[in-house]
């Protein structure tokens, strides 16, 4: 995650003349992982191709683990049956930072479009207009971070399954799990 807010803060820093980008910049600044872990969750389920690819051991099992296998085909039918998502990681650097552009090009064209709108309304709706065009920006640009991962685990070929859930879906149990010591 760290790797992708690194690269939103790039590009942000480039396009901080545009009000919408200063402000989502200044939030990132104050708060550089928008309430992950607080007032929203991130669960993921990582699957490589490989069957002992070594850099995963590192990474997740530092106290010992297993490696499941699971036929791949089913779970990609069940995502296009829109049970969940499930995407690629991207380890393009340019790609990545493209992907940001490519948001923020749209947001901030809608943002100026709906903005001399938004400033005929009394300044406290303003505002509060103001604030969830920020959050829904910020929002897809921490959707896409969360399928960034550097350059250097490509060789991992990684898919994942992504949830990104808020305090309060997580209270209204959505999510049925059980956790015992460190386990599920």
């Amino acid at each position: 995650i760290r790797h992708g807010f690194e690269l939103a803060d790039e590009v942000l820093r480039s396009r901080v003349a545009h009000a919408l980008c200063a402000s989502i910049l200044d939030t990132l600044v104050h708060n550089p992982f928008v309430g992950i872990g607080e007032t929203m969750f991130v669960y993921a389920v990582c699957f490589c191709p490989g069957s002992d690819v070594l850099t995963q051991w590192r990474a997740y099992s530092a106290d010992g683990g297993f490696a499941l296998g699971v036929d791949f085909g089913k779970v990609v039918t069940r995502a296009v049956a829109a049970e969940f998502a499930i995407s690629k990681m991207l380890y393009d650097h340019q790609r990545q930072a493209a992907l940001l552009e490519f948001t923020l090009d749209h947001a901030t064209s809608l943002f100026d479009r709906l903005d001399t709108q938004i400033a005929l309304l009394p300044a406290s709706e303003a505002q509060d207009c103001r604030n969830r065009v920020d959050f829904e920006v910020g929002l897809s640009l921490v959707k896409s971070i969360l399928r960034f991962k550097n350059e250097a685990f490509q060789s991992e070929s990684e898919w994942r399954i992504l949830a990104l859930l808020t305090k309060d879906s997580l209270t209204a149990n959505r999510l049925k799990f059980r956790a015992r010591g460190r386990t599920v």
